[in-house]
């Protein structure tokens, strides 16, 4: 069942008042029935911290930059990694 779904790796950004942490944890079990590779790393952007005027404009900190990369690269390698389960080649871009 959602056969277009299995063996694709996913990666999580959210935001919230606590990060959207709670969202991303209710996601997990939905992820594992789809057979998603879920990165363990999202990105937990806080209305108070990574956005001015509370949600008005998005201003992110520097340590979020580290945690999108972070966040990417897992990504990249996971996607690779499945690409070889699907027996596919990933589309690189440029």
């Amino acid at each position: 069942m959602y056969a277009e779904w299995n063996n694709k790796a996913v990666g999580v950004v959210s935001y919230g008042i606590d990060g959207g942490v709670r969202a991303v944890d209710a996601l997990r079990p939905v992820f594992s029935a789809l057979q998603l590779a879920h990165v363990p790393a999202p990105v937990a952007l806080n209305l108070r911290t990574d956005f001015s005027d509370f949600g008005a404009f998005f201003s992110p900190g520097e340590h979020q930059d580290q945690a999108l990369t972070v966040l990417l690269d897992r990504l990249l390698s996971l996607t690779t990694a499945l690409t070889h389960v699907r027996g596919t080649v990933p589309a690189v871009a440029s």
